[in-house]
């Protein structure tokens, strides 16, 4: 920690039963391995989803793909 005024961000890992979350560096990335998703009571693929943190915090915005 000598010479750095800030403290450094460490890597977050999270693991649940369908899915896999990395966040570092202000991005967060997710990827499920069912990649069934449920959004407004329809069906819809999503396997892997990529957000900017300090632009869209609340995870609205996918830039995966």
């Amino acid at each position: 920690m000598e010479g750095h005024p800030e403290p450094l961000e460490r890597v977050a890992f999270t693991e649940g039963q369908n899915i896999r979350v990395v966040r570092a560096g202000g991005w967060a990335y997710l990827r499920r391995e069912d990649p069934r998703l449920k959004v407004r009571g329809t069906s819809v693929r999503v396997a892997e989803e990529l957000y900017d943190l300090e632009a869209d915090p609340l995870e609205h915005v996918n830039l995966a793909g």
